[in-house]
């Protein structure tokens, strides 16, 4: 499948966003032991609107690659990053709740659902 320029710029911001949203991952897991890290709120609330960007993405995603059910399903996979996402709601101030949630939950969800689309979507920058 020949993606158009436009179609290639917005993949590649894409799976940028998909490596953004991992490193913040990264930091506010640190966050809750490295007290020098002292933004891991502010960088969990800018995942979380990420999260709301990437699922918009996935609706015309989901038009441009239809003919890949493969990647298809992965971006309808995302719901279960949501799902771990919105065990954070009223935890925002609970710092054990919101750590267990984020390394426990959130964060494994998130890296294991990046991994199975990552690698199928970077294939059509190839072509």
């Amino acid at each position: 499948m020949k993606l158009a320029d436009s179609q290639v710029r917005a993949v590649k911001e894409y799976l940028a966003l998909l490596e953004t949203v991992e490193e913040g991952l990264d930091y506010v897991e640190e966050s809750f032991t490295d007290y020098e890290k002292t933004e891991g709120d502010v960088v969990l609330s800018d995942i979380i609107t990420a999260f709301m960007e990437l699922e918009e993405t996935h609706v015309r995603f989901r038009d441009l690659f239809a003919k890949d059910p493969v990647l298809v399903e992965s971006f309808n996979e995302f719901k279960d990053v949501l799902i771990e996402c919105l065990k954070l709601e009223d935890k925002m101030e609970d710092q054990n709740a919101k750590q267990q949630i984020v390394k426990e939950s959130l964060s494994p969800v998130y890296r294991a659902w990046m991994k199975g689309v990552y690698e199928p979507l970077s294939q059509h920058l190839v072509h």
